[in-house]
């Protein structure tokens, strides 16, 4: 025995494991420390691809690399938001780690609603599609197992109308609302976009826009659970229907998050 702090004795052998694992530990993150440090992502992506990776492990290393400095950057903001209402932030340690606390939570909540977001923007940009499908398929509406209505009831089934395939996108009585919300999101929609037509859509906070955009994109019902009702047809497709990693081909989905959005050394350079 080496040596014994109240109840607990500290043997040679022991003592030497877990100097060897910890010398181990600190060893991977000085090198990552140097590796982070003194490579450029996108150079390093550019690199990986040159050689033959997929630029979709391209995207994850990128992510990876983007976790921290938007953790630091959500910091930083957090505490400047701190200063400018007369709250210390610098000082002694007691100081430091007063203003230091209150970091933790907002922080740790935008890395979860970011991890979040970059999960939808792997289904939106197809990592997991196989062949694309296109066109119109023109009948009745057929109901079967797996789709959704309004009433929780599910079924399945191809949808376009033989009068409006020319439409690029037909609304038709969409309703949804989120998981335990009493409010309708989206309450009774009824619209088309023609080819070539560009349209805007406008409301206050709450007002659906977001949500809207989702469920063209396919992302309500399928990545959003709730109830949904109505139809959305994209280029003849019912986006409700649809895996998202197919209907990627059709319709595109722009991010207001732009780390979320373009990752990687060709998105950067865009």
């Amino acid at each position: 025995m080496l040596f014994q702090i109240g109840g607990l004795k500290f043997y040679r052998e022991g003592t030497l494991y877990a100097l060897h694992i910890g010398l181990n530990i600190l060893n991977m993150l000085l090198s990552f420390a140097v590796f982070v440090l003194s490579t450029k992502p996108s150079e390093f992506v550019d690199e990986l691809e040159k050689r033959g990776f997929s630029p979709r492990f391209g995207y994850i290393v990128t992510s990876v690399f983007q976790i921290i400095p938007q953790m630091m950057g959500t910091m930083n903001t957090i505490m400047d938001a701190q200063r400018s209402r007369g709250l210390e932030t610098e000082g002694n340690l007691r100081t430091r780690a007063k203003a230091f606390l209150p970091l933790i939570s907002p922080v740790v909540m935008s890395s979860l609603i970011n991890t979040r977001e970059r999960a939808i923007a792997l289904e939106v940009r197809g990592f997991g599609a196989g062949k694309r499908k296109h066109g119109c398929q023109i009948g009745n509406v057929t109901r079967r197992p797996g789709d959704h209505d309004f009433t929780g009831t599910l079924h399945s089934g191809s949808y376009c109308m033989e009068d409006r395939c020319m439409s690029e996108i037909i609304i038709e009585n969409l309703r949804y609302r989120y998981p335990h919300a009493k409010k309708l999101a989206l309450d009774g929609l009824n619209f088309s976009v023609e080819k070539g037509e560009f349209i805007g859509i406008i409301g206050e906070n709450g007002a659906g826009k977001s949500t809207l955009s989702q469920a063209i994109m396919g992302l309500v019902p399928q990545f959003y659970k709730g109830a949904y009702g109505g139809k959305v047809i994209v280029d003849g497709i019912e986006a409700g229907k649809t895996p998202v990693s197919q209907l990627c081909g059709h319709v595109g989905l722009v991010f207001q998050n732009p780390f979320n959005q373009l990752s990687g050394s060709k998105g950067q350079r865009l």
